[in-house]
């Protein structure tokens, strides 16, 4: 900008003869004073409003030039003591132009001599101004358009270093995760382990229990002592199905899945079910009736196949009336095997059916079971990546469906 303030000093010296000149600039908020005194020129800038420029905002606000002979500029205030106010100074031309949009000028030259510039000498100046004001105008926005570069540099290089600290906190926190989850995993497995094979080791002693109250009812024949034996049967019975759907939960993933699966036909599966729930059906009187594919084949574990149909007929023999009948379903569906269980028995009544998966929910007083059941069944569909769904109307009976693989997940 300085060369602009020195190019408008040697015209205004040569051709309009002055002896000393000020140039106003302003354009959006900034302002651009260049005051030149026999070829030295000094350069103000600043942004925003000053009350240094109180003269040339008021011309510009009149619009119209103005002349002043003779020293008459000393009975402005606004000039008084001013830049101009010099001995060598005689007369003073101010001339307001607003170039475009917010670009405004006002060039005002000093002279020795008292005499009124022409026509010629108009037109020069304001070309001179417009001139001078783009060349301004394009210098500003340069300079505005470098700062702006600078501050995105700046904020780019700080973004840079948050993406770096942010990199190195994600991967700290993967690293973390990571070694958390294989902890919980290895914690995991080691439970199932001990839950397993604790609850294997407990049904040994409970069944060698089971087998003497056999013995003992060969070898007395006293009511009392043989009710004695049947209470305590009938609570090993129910300790040890409650073993069972326990080491089913706590099925391990750790087991060799490949050495468990095997070869098995949907019609062995529901010959082992009956098989495994015959005395509860034969005590209840229990009709049931089967409508089962007989040879769609399953290579799987069969016991995670069994454990989950067994608790699903077993609820429904629970709840069923006497002499009422259950109707059990077997057929294929979209590459996998749809199981269903109905019976016309107690129901569930609607505001507890978002429950029934819950560990150790009972939705009946008559329950005999210990809340357990279906929390199995979902977990062990769940991991074979089975689908399961139950409906059911209190005082109806219950359906329930289970979508199967072939094959182990």
């Amino acid at each position: 900008m300085a060369e602009v303030a020195e190019a408008i000093a040697i015209h205004a010296k040569y051709i309009l003869d002055v002896y000393s000149i000020r140039f106003y600039y302003a354009f959006s908020g900034f302002y651009f004073c260049s005051e030149i005194v026999r070829g030295r020129v000094s350069i103000r800038e600043m942004e925003g409003r000053t009350e240094h420029f109180a003269f040339e905002e008021d011309l510009l606000g009149k619009g119209i030039p103005i002349y002043y002979p003779d020293r008459n500029f000393q009975d402005n205030d606004l000039l008084k003591n001013g830049f101009f106010d010099r001995p060598a100074v005689n007369s003073l031309y101010a001339l307001p132009l607003k170039i475009s949009g917010e670009q405004e000028v006002v060039i005002m030259a000093a002279s020795k001599e008292a005499h009124a510039y022409g026509e010629p000498d108009f037109r020069f100046v304001k070309l001179l101004a417009e001139l001078a004001s783009n060349k301004l105008g394009q210098l500003l926005l340069v300079r505005r358009v470098e700062n702006k570069n600078k501050e995105l540099e700046d904020v780019n290089e700080e973004l840079s270093c948050l993406n770096e600290d942010i990199k190195n906190l994600n991967l700290h926190l993967e690293d973390e995760v990571q070694k958390r989850t294989i902890q919980l995993t290895e914690a995991n497995q080691e439970l199932n382990t001990i839950f397993y094979r604790t609850s294997h080791d407990f049904r040994g002693p409970l069944t060698s229990v089971l087998g003497l109250t056999n013995l003992a009812r060969h070898i007395t024949d006293d009511p009392a002592v043989l009710q004695l034996f049947s209470h305590c049967e009938a609570t090993v019975s129910k300790m040890d199905k409650m073993l069972q759907k326990l080491k089913m939960l706590s099925y391990d993933d750790s087991c060799k899945e490949d050495e468990l699966c095997h070869t098995f036909s949907s019609s062995r599966l529901v010959e082992r079910l009956l098989q495994k729930l015959s005395a509860s059906i034969e005590k209840k009187a229990l009709n049931i009736s089967l409508e089962v594919e007989p040879d769609i084949i399953f290579v799987a574990d069969e016991s995670l196949y069994l454990a989950i149909l067994e608790n699903l007929l077993e609820n429904a023999v629970i709840f069923s009336r006497s002499g009422s009948g259950i109707h059990i379903k077997c057929r294929e569906q979209e590459n996998q095997v749809l199981f269903e269980i109905t019976d016309v028995g107690e129901g569930i009544p609607e505001e507890y059916m978002e429950n029934i998966f819950q560990m150790y929910f009972k939705a009946s007083e008559s329950s005999e079971g210990n809340g357990l059941g279906l929390y199995v069944v979902k977990r062990l569909t769940d991991k074979l990546k089975g689908e399961i769904k139950i409906t059911s109307e209190a005082g109806k009976g219950t359906r329930a469906k289970v979508l199967l693989p072939h094959g182990a997940a």
